[in-house]
């Protein structure tokens, strides 16, 4: 005869399947035109265009949601160990908090690395330029560069003080 749960009714799930997963996700080496054919020219543009327009057409910040979500669920988690911790002992509150938290950080880690992760591996700029070659930035070129910024920075703010710019208070 089968053992009841009925000491833990939410079994621990896909917990060894996330962290399979999330293995071979990280370990698999993908050659790097890959990732610049498919993630940064197709896949990326394409996942972060969707994701800002969705997320601007909120009144808050996703992000203040998502923390408050994952505060709340943690709360959760930790209260319902709890139970465990006084119903089956310390041992078998900690394995199921061991695999929660595997579980946990293996879908985290896949989602970052369909969300961002994978730009870490693309290729060197300079290999995908045109010609081959990044420029070589020499001293002369940085103080123009900066010669240029301050030029323009004193026109931004002669305008200012006299007033062609105004501020827009939210």
């Amino acid at each position: 005869m089968a053992q009841s749960n009925s000491l833990n009714p939410e079994p621990v799930r896909w917990w060894v399947v996330s962290l399979v997963t999330a293995l071979v996700v990280y370990f698999t080496p993908i050659p790097a035109w890959v990732v610049e054919d498919f993630y940064s020219r197709d896949m990326y543009p394409w996942l972060q265009s969707a994701v800002t327009s969705a997320t601007n057409t909120l009144p808050l910040a996703m992000l203040d949601v998502i923390l408050i979500v994952v505060a709340f669920a943690v709360l959760f988690r930790i209260r319902r160990l709890f139970y465990v911790l006084r119903q089956r002992g310390v041992m078998d509150a900690l394995w199921e908090a061991t695999r929660r938290i595997v579980r946990a950080t293996c879908v985290f880690a896949v989602l970052f690395y369909w969300a961002w992760g994978f730009n870490y591996r693309r290729m060197p700029l300079e290999s995908v330029m045109p010609g081959g070659k990044a420029p070589q930035v020499t001293a002369d070129m940085l103080m123009a560069g900066f010669a240029d910024a301050s030029a323009l920075a004193s026109q931004l703010r002669r305008m200012t003080i006299t007033g062609q710019i105004r501020r827009r208070v939210p």
